[in-house]
């Protein structure tokens, strides 16, 4: 789930900067896009640093449901 949310997630950012060159709406892609045709260097950093913490979180996230996954089912390597 976390390599298949991970794939999404680069999916989601790569097509929304194209296709939001073509239309007016969009979202963080578009903001990245459009500050580096721009040429504001720092707004793109931040729009990167703001990906880069959505999927910091999300993957924490992943962690925390996993261990509480293998928790449920008994599949920890932990001595009772």
């Amino acid at each position: 789930m976390r390599i298949s949310c991970a794939r999404a997630w680069r999916s989601i950012i790569s097509s929304e900067a194209i296709f939001g060159m073509i239309g007016t709406s969009g979202g963080l892609g578009l903001y990245i896009y459009t500050n580096r045709a721009y040429g504001n260097l720092t707004k793109v950093m931040v729009g990167i640093i703001l990906i880069i913490l959505i999927s910091v979180v999300i993957d924490k996230l992943f962690v925390a449901l996993e261990k509480l996954t293998v928790k449920k089912w008994g599949m920890s390597y932990e001595k009772k």
